[in-house]
């Protein structure tokens, strides 16, 4: 498997993880983390990185 196949796989997996994340979320209001909001807003926002960055890593720039 070449590695655009990779990403796109690896990122399409961590999409399709959030998606299902937020779903339970919102149909537990009750549930939180033991930890500190902006410790848990990083840890999104760096997911929320890596899986945009796998995923525009899988597609070829286009060519003028």
């Amino acid at each position: 498997m070449n590695v655009k196949k990779l990403c796109r796989l690896l990122g399409c997996l961590m999409l399709l993880g959030a998606a299902v994340f937020i779903g339970y979320a919102l149909g537990h209001p009750e549930g939180s983390f033991p930890i500190s909001i902006t410790l848990t807003r990083l840890i999104y926002g760096l997911y929320m990185l890596v899986t945009f960055a796998l995923l525009a890593l899988s597609f070829p720039a286009r060519k003028k």
